[in-house]
């Protein structure tokens, strides 16, 4: 199994504050444990299908299905970024947590974002982990909810025991609050300008991180990463939740070349009714398109879960990460 640089220098660092913060990263996919679903999470995206049921290109002739989580952590991916090791050459952020702010981007699209920077080790390699919520953005809008964000076993607490900064992101869409309707494009020009300027230009960042639910899933999937795979430059990977089909586009700058050393993690629940596992824009078709092109994926699909994210945010995208 390849570890990067980046990865075992985080994996000293959790360990070492091991004692210090809660965490469930030695789970498997069974053990990933619930909690209360947040207020407004069963009308949460319930449009989705309605919206953004168009097909998606056939992945007739890409490699057969998915690996497991655990068969993912021994794959060795085609090729190491040697950038990866280096990180980028950002400065000038603070290493705190800082309250909600506007960005405007190039394109004159703008959106509000939170970024937790607070107690991140300066000295060890500086990761970023992108949140980007579902319709409604309910874990965004209460970011001290254990539902996504807040709590010992959410993404900020469980980012920052990995040195890893949490950048999450409202989209500009405020009329649905959601990703996956409207001007596609722009939202994700937006996004990659948010994530170059707040993220990888304002810190030493080791390795990028995506994840999402519902629509935020599929903003990773079908429209950022295709349109913006230099994202991806570093190394890291996605985690997405209830959602994260094939590119949108047809995805023609998604390559191996570009996707080595990259990892995708899919987390849908069979009883999913909002974005069907088995919709040709939904989990399984994605997992098997980026299979195709270099990406190192893993999947679960657990019986009796539907379309809600129930708190497993953080501990699911730490035992990614801890698997990488």
């Amino acid at each position: 199994m390849h570890i990067s640089f980046a990865t075992a220098a985080r994996r000293a660092g959790v360990l070492a504050a091991a004692s210090l913060v809660p965490l469930m990263t030695a789970c498997g996919p069974a053990d990933l444990g619930l909690q209360a679903s947040a207020p407004g999470d069963a009308v949460a995206d319930r449009a989705y299908a309605a919206t953004d049921s168009a097909a998606t290109p056939s992945a007739a002739g890409v490699s057969p299905a998915a690996v497991s989580l655990a068969a993912a952590r021994e794959r060795t991916p085609a090729a190491v970024r040697t950038a990866a090791a280096a990180g980028t050459n950002g400065s000038g952020g603070a290493f705190t947590d800082q309250p909600r702010a506007t960005f405007t981007a190039g394109n004159g699209l703008s959106g509000r974002y939170l970024l937790y920077a607070g107690g991140i080790d300066r000295t060890r390699p500086v990761g970023l982990v992108v949140y980007l919520d579902g319709t409604g953005e309910y874990g965004v809008d209460n970011p001290t909810s254990s539902y996504a964000l807040g709590g010992p076993s959410g993404l900020v607490a469980t980012a920052k025991a990995r040195n890893l900064i949490t950048l999450a992101v409202e989209s500009p869409n405020q009329s649905c609050e959601c990703w996956h309707t409207g001007n596609t494009s722009d939202y994700a020009d937006f996004l990659a300008a948010l994530i170059e300027a707040k993220g990888l230009g304002a810190y030493p960042i080791s390795d990028v991180w995506l994840t999402g639910f519902s629509s935020g899933a599929q903003e990773v999937t079908r429209f950022l990463v295709p349109r913006h795979p230099e994202l991806m430059r570093l190394g890291g990977g996605w985690v997405v939740f209830g959602g994260g089909g094939p590119p949108a586009d047809g995805g023609a700058a998604v390559t191996a070349a570009r996707m080595a050393g990259v990892r995708g993690h899919w987390f849908t629940g069979q009883n999913d009714t909002s974005v069907p596992l088995t919709a040709s824009w939904g989990a399984q078709a994605g997992e098997r398109w980026y299979a195709g092109r270099g990406v190192t994926t893993s999947h679960e699909w657990p019986a009796g879960v539907g379309h809600s994210l129930d708190g497993r945010l953080g501990r699911t995208v730490a035992a990614v990460i801890d698997g990488s």
